[in-house]
């Protein structure tokens, strides 16, 4: 396996994650809430991969002896109130983000936000760099001055100026 280094984490994916799976939780629960007035739902994970087809095949069972054989399912449905449309729109906002959550409505896999750098060169290079900077600091630190900037045109494309730390940065 190649050797691989932190160097660095990206918060704006991290971001994005967390608020696609609080809607995909949202559109989960809402779905399992307006399907729970109609039917009672025993395995959370069946309905959660096909709600509406899973919740047709319920309501049929769970309705059989309170409808005419020859009343369609779209008729029963319209005549207690439910809107297939609604659960569908639920479906489909529920499947089109893509993470796995299970019948709990947790996500199944971990995701790393961390960025790497990969190969054996490319970390000897920029763990060479970060000891250049970490001297610059340690200089600076004893009462020396630098420019930033300069050190950027002195030795180009070696280092990216972080300005939320306000401290120069070695590339990847």
């Amino acid at each position: 396996m190649k050797s691989r280094l932190i160097v660095g984490f990206n918060e704006m994916k991290q971001t994005e994650y967390n608020s696609q799976l609080a809607l995909k939780i949202r559109m989960g629960k809402e779905a399992l809430e307006y399907a729970s007035e109609f039917v009672s739902i025993e395995d959370v994970d069946l309905f959660l991969d096909d709600m509406q087809s899973v919740f047709n095949k319920l309501f049929m069972e769970q309705t059989a002896n309170e409808f005419s054989s020859r009343v369609l399912l779209e008729k029963r449905l319209e005549m207690v109130g439910f809107f297939a449309h609604k659960l569908g729109a639920y479906q489909s906002q529920y499947e089109s983000i893509q993470i796995e959550l299970d019948k709990d409505l947790t996500p199944t896999d971990k995701v790393d936000f961390n960025i790497y750098l990969l190969g054996d060169e490319a970390i000897r290079i920029y763990k060479a760099k970060q000891t250049f900077l970490d001297a610059l600091y340690e200089y600076e630190g004893q009462g020396g001055k630098f420019q930033p900037a300069m050190v950027q045109r002195a030795l180009p494309m070696q280092f990216n100026y972080d300005y939320t730390n306000a401290k120069l940065t070695p590339t990847k």
